[in-house]
């Protein structure tokens, strides 16, 4: 059973996707995984202005960290590497923000301590609505396979040493339309 770690100031998950999400992980990684629920950290841009992000989920495993967006939408999804559709209402694919908030956690470890410059941060999206699948998702996505419902792929993938190193990384594609229904 993974251990949970609450940052300071952080009273756990916010919402019911992100108790589900942690409620999983918790149970289904082993104890020397270390969970880290509803994280908010201070970015520093090398102007010298200072955002706060907010992180859903990090997972500190033995090979990897992994940096977990969550999202709790339920009904019809579908999308590609730009846009996503939920119920007929556009957003942003979310896996693109997330690895914006992955570079910047590997950057804040990185300043913290220079042992930590070859760590690997790995971003994720989960769906963690009960009704939700993947299934609308363009499969061709260059995100698609680091976006997991609550099963068991997502635990064997955070658990696989190996496929955090094959990890597939985002290409700057010409922006696609999303298909009409």
């Amino acid at each position: 059973m993974a251990k949970i770690c609450n940052p300071t100031y952080s009273a756990g998950p916010v919402n019911a996707g992100e108790e589900r999400l942690l409620n999983r992980l918790e149970n289904f990684l082993p104890d020397n995984y270390l969970l880290v629920p509803n994280g908010e950290y201070a970015h520093k841009s090398p102007q010298g202005m200072v955002q706060y992000w907010e992180y859903d989920c990090i997972v500190i495993a033995p090979h990897a960290i992994y940096h977990i967006e969550n999202k709790d939408w339920a009904g019809h999804l579908y999308g590609d590497d730009f846009q996503w559709s939920i119920n007929g209402h556009e957003r942003p694919n979310p896996f693109k923000t997330a690895e914006l908030k992955s570079k910047l956690l590997k950057d804040m470890l990185r300043e913290k301590n220079t042992d930590w410059r070859f760590v690997k941060v790995i971003t994720v999206v989960t769906l963690s609505h009960p009704s939700q699948t993947k299934f609308g998702l363009d499969p061709n996505a260059n995100s698609y396979d680091q976006v997991f419902t609550l099963n068991s792929d997502l635990w064997d993938f955070i658990q696989d040493a190996d496929r955090a190193g094959n990890v597939r990384m985002p290409s700057p594609n010409i922006r696609r339309p999303l298909p009409t229904t």
